[in-house]
């Protein structure tokens, strides 16, 4: 309720690729189908916090079921991702962050994938 939504702009298809990664390598390997939630909030006047996160098998375990696969595909998504934000923070001048990291309970037991983005609210490129 705190976000104008029309006041608030994302770049295109920064979110896309998150959400996607958290399906393909977190939920689709789970034998009962799985949660992604995406919370967007506001930091404050000029930034928006958003967290996409979800059950799956965690980045370790879907990096480790990958090195058995054949090496004829290679995927770029996060890099080109990450290269948009670096490149619409120089033209923004405006900050932004990227967290990638597992979810762990206090056993040690891997509860999932989160990644946190801090964006600017007002994009005037």
């Amino acid at each position: 309720p705190s976000i104008d939504k029309h006041d608030s702009m994302l770049p295109p298809m920064i979110l896309q690729p998150f959400v996607e990664n958290s399906i393909k390598h977190g939920i689709m390997p789970l034998e009962g189908g799985g949660r992604v939630a995406v919370d967007i909030s506001a930091k404050d006047d000029d930034y928006l916090l958003i967290n996409i996160s979800d059950n799956g098998i965690g980045i370790e375990q879907s990096k480790a079921q990958k090195k058995d696969r054949p090496k004829d595909h290679v995927s770029r998504g996060m890099q080109i991702t990450m290269d948009r934000l670096a490149l619409f923070g120089r033209i923004t001048e405006k900050e932004h962050a990227v967290e990638i990291g597992e979810k762990v309970a206090p056993d040690g037991k891997i509860l999932g994938t989160e990644v946190k983005l801090m964006l600017p609210r007002h994009l005037e490129v």
